[in-house]
C-alpha cells in the first residue's frame, strides 16, 4: 500500500509543485531524476548500513526520514529546498520498498517486494 500513495504522490506533486509553487516543467522533471539516481546511488551504502545495524533500525529510521521528507514538501518555495526534500524521500525509498525491513534476505522475497512495488507504483500513477 505504501507504493500506491508513493505513486499518487510523485505525480500530484509535479501537479503541485508546476500550478501552485510555480516552478517550470522542466525544473521539476530535473530535479525529480536527480533524486531517481540518489536514490540508486545510496542502496548500496544504506544496505551496508541495514547489515551493520539491523534491518528493522533501518527500516524505522528510512520511514522517518521519507515522513521528514515528505512533510516537508509544504514548506518548499524555492527549487533547491524542493531538491533537498526530495532528495531525502528518494535516497530512503528503494530500501523501504525492497523489503528490507522483513529481513527476508532470500532472492525470491526480494524479487516480489520489487515486483509488488512496481505494481504500486503503477496503480497509484495510473489512479484518478
Amino acid at each position: 500500500m505504501n507504493t500506491v500513495g508513493t505513486g499518487l504522490f510523485a505525480s500530484i506533486s509535479v501537479l503541485y509543485f508546476t500550478q501552485v509553487v510555480g516552478f517550470g516543467v522542466a525544473q521539476v522533471a530535473a530535479v525529480m531524476t536527480g533524486a531517481g539516481l540518489a536514490g540508486l546511488a545510496a542502496a548500496v551504502p544504506l544496505g551496508h548500513l541495514a547489515d551493520r545495524f539491523g534491518p528493522r533500525r533501518m527500516q524505522v529510521t528510512l520511514l522517518l526520514i521519507m515522513g521528514l521528507a515528505a512533510v516537508n514538501h509544504v514548506f518548499v518555495s524555492q527549487l533547491w529546498q524542493y531538491a533537498i526534500v526530495r532528495r531525502l524521500g528518494a535516497a530512503a525509498g528503494p530500501l523501504v520498498m525492497a523489503g528490507l525491513p522483513l529481513g527476508l534476505g532470500a532472492p525470491g522475497w526480494l524479487l516480489l517486494g520489487l515486483v509488488l512495488a512496481a505494481a504500486g507504483w503503477a496503480a497509484g500513477v495510473t489512479a484518478r
